[in-house]
């Protein structure tokens, strides 16, 4: 009998040790499958390729800004002025959004104002 107490307590010891040894591997698993692609995410917008293409982006978008200032002040028509108005809130929100993908200091100062 005592044999058995034995073995039936090494059998539960087993599978706690299997049981504990799953749930870290799951849980190792579920960490690198969420926090590994952020940390990954996060590195790759810290990169200098990253950030000068953001920076020549921004660039080009506050180009497209003055344009659109410049079409606008030339325009009599008001609904073409209306048009060109939308045109030029939708490239100072894409500015705003990919200003936010690169750190503050990174940030051209052209594309600071908007």
């Amino acid at each position: 009998m005592k044999y058995v107490v034995y073995g039936f307590l090494g059998f539960l010891v087993l599978v706690l040790i299997i049981v504990l040894f799953s749930a870290l591997g799951w849980g190792t698993t579920l960490v690198n499958t969420f926090m590994g692609n952020t940390v990954q995410r996060i590195g790759v917008q810290q990169s200098l390729p990253y950030i000068q293409t953001k920076q020549a982006e921004l660039v080009e978008l506050v180009q497209q800004v003055r344009a659109m200032d410049s079409k606008i002040a030339e325009t009599d028509d008001t609904q073409l002025a209306q048009t060109y108005r939308a045109q030029r809130q939708a490239i100072i929100n894409k500015i705003e959004q990919d200003r936010s993908f690169i750190p503050a200091d990174q940030v051209p100062v052209e594309a600071r104002q908007y």
